[in-house]
């Protein structure tokens, strides 16, 4: 598509150049909605890990507002609301919480523009104002930007309030986010032992201790190494079930790296062997 066409397509919202494309896949926003109404999350997990939603997909102008949708959901809006008309009255400025100066920190707005840029910091400081109580929240800043390409900060900030309020989604403090490096090795030992062997080889050690240090970047593997398709995929997903996704997607990685780390091990020593031969003839 041309830019002169990108730019006569209607965008999801003024935060970026994210616009609004056609398909043919069925959005099943309406099956989604009653599905949660009548408490049937496992229904809506099959639903939405099975979509095949584009990134461009109109269904993005709700997916997320109607995953994330509870009876606070309007108040929690209003009260954004609220606070940014309290801090504009007062002059207040944004600043960079310190939540994000914290380890673990992912910071990546996905190309969100200037517009998009300042309305992150401002929901992001709004939500320091009101959650004083988060000490750490490596997450919180690649989620908030991704959610700008498709919805208004209100509506952000609503959605976030829910994952804060809900077991199972958003770490909070350092504790947790150390933790989660030891529960990432200790998945990737159980349940990939290819893959751990692998990276004892490659790190040259069978301590834990050791290993878990490759560990600490996960997250970065996902919000910074991987594609923004992938990525807006994979959020999908954990509106539903939560931070358990999220690790499945860097235990993924891991057994995806080991993959082709064996690969290349092959085919280096199919070279060495052909070049042995070569070399004998």
């Amino acid at each position: 598509m041309s830019d002169a066409e990108k730019d006569a397509c209607p965008r999801f919202t003024k935060n970026s150049d994210t616009y609004i494309g056609a398909s043919s896949v069925p959005s099943r926003i309406d099956e989604i909605r009653e599905n949660r109404r009548l408490n049937r999350i496992d229904t809506v997990k099959k639903i939405v890990r099975k979509a095949e939603w584009p990134v461009r997909h109109e269904v993005r102008r709700e997916l997320w507002r109607v995953l994330c949708h509870s009876k606070d959901y309007d108040s929690s809006k209003a009260l954004y609301r609220t606070e940014l008309e309290e801090t504009v009255r007062s002059g207040t400025k944004s600043h960079q919480p310190q939540f994000l100066s914290e380890e673990g920190v992912v910071v990546n707005n996905f190309n969100l523009n200037e517009q998009g840029a300042v309305r992150l910091l401002r929901l992001l400081t709004v939500i320091e104002h009101l959650r004083p109580e988060i000490s750490s929240a490596p997450m919180l800043y690649p989620l908030c930007a991704l959610m700008l390409h498709y919805l208004e900060d209100e509506d952000v900030f609503a959605c976030v309030q829910h994952l804060l309020v809900s077991k199972g989604y958003l770490m909070t403090s350092p504790v947790q986010w150390s933790a989660s490096s030891y529960t990432i090795l200790s998945l990737v030992k159980k349940h990939k032992p290819h893959a751990y062997a692998m990276l004892k080889r490659q790190v040259g050690t069978a301590d834990d201790s050791i290993l878990v240090k490759t560990m600490r970047d996960w997250l970065s593997w996902i919000f910074s190494g991987l594609p923004f398709t992938h990525v807006v995929r994979i959020i999908d997903c954990y509106l539903v079930e939560g931070h358990k996704f999220v690790t499945r997607a860097a235990i993924a990685i891991v057994y995806i790296w080991a993959k082709s780390m064996k690969d290349i091990s092959r085919i280096v020593h199919k070279m060495i062997c052909m070049a042995n031969r070569r070399r004998n003839e």
